[in-house]
């Protein structure tokens, strides 16, 4: 069975190149360009990996990160133009499970994806969904990403 990528980016020429690169190592690729659509298509098709921007409108990718956190263990490759350790630090402290600094290697990229993949289908990690609780919205409305700082 053919492994989905859900990729979260809002800037066109990245997330086609992104897709492109997926598609080449025979995934299959679904794309959003905000955070709230991003959120969404998590929630329905159930990827088996998430490529995250962290600069996303709507929604920023700290606050999907924690939505996905609280409903999935779906492993996360967060990508950013930021290369700040305390950046990398806080996204695996927030629950990311690789971190990718722009630009990057398409080849990278390729096997970073394997890699999480093979890691999460040999530990046995669920990647199942947890229901949102009655009410809950599937908009950005209750979570703000929080900033922390850090002397990293």
């Amino acid at each position: 069975m053919t492994a989905a990528v859900l990729v979260i980016e809002d800037d066109p020429d990245i997330a086609l190149a992104i897709r492109m690169v997926l598609r080449r190592g025979q995934f299959e690729v679904i794309s959003a360009a905000d955070g709230s659509e991003g959120l969404a298509v998590f929630r329905e098709q159930r990827p088996d990996l998430v490529v995250l921007d962290l600069g996303l409108p709507v929604m920023d990718g700290w606050a999907v990160l924690a939505h996905i956190r609280d409903l999935s263990a779906t492993p996360v490759l967060l990508l950013t133009a930021r290369s700040l350790a305390a950046d990398q630090v806080r996204g695996l402290r927030a629950g990311a499970d690789d971190f990718l600094t722009k630009p990057f290697g398409i080849h990278e990229l390729l096997e970073r994806a394997q890699a999480l993949l093979s890691r999460t289908e040999n530990d046995g990690t669920s990647r199942q969904i947890v229901p949102a609780p009655p009410g809950a919205g599937s908009g950005p409305a209750s979570y703000q990403a929080r900033e922390e700082e850090s002397d990293d």
